[in-house]
C-alpha cells in the first residue's frame, strides 16, 4: 500500500510539474496589447502619424520575438506592420509568394488575435522562421504584380487570406479577411536584424493599390 501512494504521490507530482512548466511557456508565447509602442514603426511611414490628419487610432499586439501593430484610418486603407527581431539568418530572396486553392492547418496551441473583427489572426503559440517564409495568398486571392528593391520584396494582388509558413511547410500564422477580397500590398522590409512584414489592404472595392503605394513607405 505503502509502494502505491509513493507511486501515486510521484506521478501526481511529475504531473504537476509539467504542467506549471508548459502553462509558463504557454503565457510566454501570448501577446499583450499595447496602445502605444505602434509609434515606434513611424520610421517606415514617409509621413509621421501625428502629421496625418486622416489617421484615427493605432494599437499593437506584444510579443518578445515579435510586434504586430495596426494602423487604421477612416477611409482608403488599414496596414498591419509585423516586427519579426529574431529572423537574422533570414534573407529577402528567401521570401517566397503563392498562391494555393486551399491550405489546412490546425493549431493545437496558439492564439486568436482581433478576435470578432474581421481581420482575425490565428498565431502558433512558438511562431518562428529561421530560413524562409512563404508567403500563400488562399481562397480568392489573385498576385497581379511583383516588386523588389534592395531593401523589400513584395507583390500586389487581391487578398481574402493570408497564411504564412516557415521553410518546414508548417503553417505559422493565418491572417483573415471575412469580406470580400480587396485590392492589397504586402511587402518585406529588411533593416539590420529586424524583418518587417507591411500588409496594406484597400476598405473598398472602388480603391486600387499599386506600386505607388511604395510612395507612402521609407524602404530605401
Amino acid at each position: 500500500m505503502k509502494t502505491v501512494k509513493i507511486t501515486a504521490i510521484s506521478i501526481i507530482t511529475i504531473f504537476s510539474f509539467w504542467y506549471i512548466v508548459n502553462m509558463f511557456i504557454t503565457l510566454g508565447h501570448r501577446y499583450k496589447a499595447d496602445f502605444e509602442i505602434y509609434k515606434q514603426c513611424q520610421f517606415l511611414l514617409s509621413q509621421p502619424l501625428v502629421a496625418e490628419k486622416d489617421f484615427v487610432a493605432g494599437y499593437s499586439w506584444v510579443r518578445s520575438s515579435n510586434i504586430i501593430n495596426e494602423l487604421y484610418y477612416p477611409d482608403g486603407c488599414t496596414t498591419r506592420i509585423w516586427d519579426f527581431n529574431d529572423v537574422t539568418n533570414l534573407c529577402l530572396d528567401s521570401i517566397y509568394f503563392d498562391k494555393k486553392q486551399n491550405i489546412d492547418y490546425n493549431f493545437k496551441k496558439g492564439n486568436t488575435l482581433d478576435k470578432g473583427s474581421s481581420n482575425p489572426i490565428d498565431v502558433i503559440s512558438n511562431i518562428h522562421f529561421e530560413r524562409s517564409i512563404h508567403i500563400d495568398l488562399n481562397r480568392q486571392g489573385k498576385i497581379s504584380n511583383h516588386i523588389k528593391g534592395n531593401n523589400y520584396i513584395g507583390v500586389i494582388g487581391v487578398v481574402n487570406d493570408l497564411v504564412l509558413s516557415n521553410e518546414n511547410n508548417k503553417v505559422q500564422a493565418v491572417l483573415y479577411d471575412n469580406l470580400s477580397p480587396k485590392s492589397s500590398a504586402i511587402l518585406f522590409y529588411k533593416k539590420d536584424e529586424h524583418l518587417y512584414m507591411i500588409y496594406v489592404r484597400s476598405k473598398s472595392e472602388g480603391i486600387t493599390i499599386d506600386e505607388s503605394i511604395l510612395d507612402y513607405f521609407n524602404l530605401d
